[in-house]
C-alpha cells in the first residue's frame, strides 16, 4: 500500500514536486522499506544531505506534515507529520 502512494507521489507533476531535488532516485531513500529508526544508514544520510540542497525543501516539509506522513520529509524524519529528530523543529530552514 505505501508503495502505490508514494508512486503516486512522485509521478504527480503538481507544485513543488516537479522541482524536487529527489525526484527520479529511489523513494526507499526517504522511506526505508525496513523501516524508520534511529541509526543514520548511508542511504538515509544522503537523502538528508540532498534535502539540505533542495530548492522546495519547506513545501515538501509542510505537506509531509499536512498529511500526517512518515518518512524524510524536506530533510526531517517524521513520524505521523511529527517531528522524531529529538525534538528540532527545522521546518525547511536552512539553520
Amino acid at each position: 500500500m505505501i508503495d502505490e502512494m508514494l508512486a503516486s507521489f512522485v509521478r504527480s507533476d503538481d507544485g513543488f514536486v516537479a522541482e524536487a531535488a529527489c525526484r527520479g532516485l529511489p523513494t526507499e531513500w526517504w522511506f526505508p522499506t525496513q523501516g524508520m529508526n534511529l541509526v543514520r544508514t548511508p542511504t538515509l544520510r544522503t537523502a538528508k544531505e540532498l534535502c539540505a540542497t533542495c530548492p522546495v525543501k519547506r513545501e515538501c516539509y509542510e505537506y509531509g506534515v499536512a498529511t500526517m506522513s512518515w518518512g524524510i520529509w524536506g530533510g526531517v524524519t517524521l513520524n505521523d507529520g511529527r517531528t522524531t529528530n529529538r525534538g528540532r523543529d527545522r521546518r525547511g530552514n536552512d539553520s
